[in-house]
């Protein structure tokens, strides 16, 4: 809620009080009443160094004199901030839900990545113990008493 709207809330409250008491225009009923509708004081409220007044139904900004000139900008200009802070507010949002996504793909692409490794980790270890497995074999071949030397395919595996 922007200052604009916690001074509308005000503004209502201060409304309501008068109406629920009747002290508005003709329905005063009481002195009472009278002296509670002259205890509504100018009503002030300070936000951040930045004092606002309501008034006979008037809201004015009072700076303090203090020499500082680092107090919050005229209410035009507060709303514009308020607005791009709001809009920054919608981009950093918009952001961090694309980061959010980017980060959950990141997780999908490292399983990914992990398995591929896996996968290659699993083909060189099968390849790895078939070329021992054959190299075994060409080597039983070699020294077994019933090999033929001269034998066109002797000592190249199969």
């Amino acid at each position: 809620m922007g200052v604009s709207g916690i001074l509308s809330y005000l503004e209502y409250a201060l409304l309501h009080k008068i109406f629920v008491m009747k002290i508005f225009g003709r329905h005063v009923r009481s002195e009472q009443a009278m002296a509670e509708a002259s205890d509504l004081s100018p009503i002030s409220l300070t936000l951040n160094d930045y004092r606002v007044t309501l008034d006979n139904g008037q809201w004015t900004s009072d700076y303090p004199d203090d020499g500082r000139t680092d107090h919050a900008p005229p209410s035009g200009a507060m709303e514009k901030e308020v607005i791009r802070l709001r809009n920054d507010k919608r981009r950093l949002m918009r952001d961090l839900e694309k980061f959010k996504r980017q980060a959950r793909e990141m997780d999908e692409l490292k399983e990914r990545w992990s398995n591929l490794d896996f996968k290659y980790q699993l083909l060189m270890d099968m390849w790895t113990l078939k070329q021992l497995d054959t190299e075994k074999q060409a080597s039983s071949r070699a020294h077994s008493p019933t090999s033929n030397k001269n034998s066109p395919r002797a000592g190249t595996p199969s």
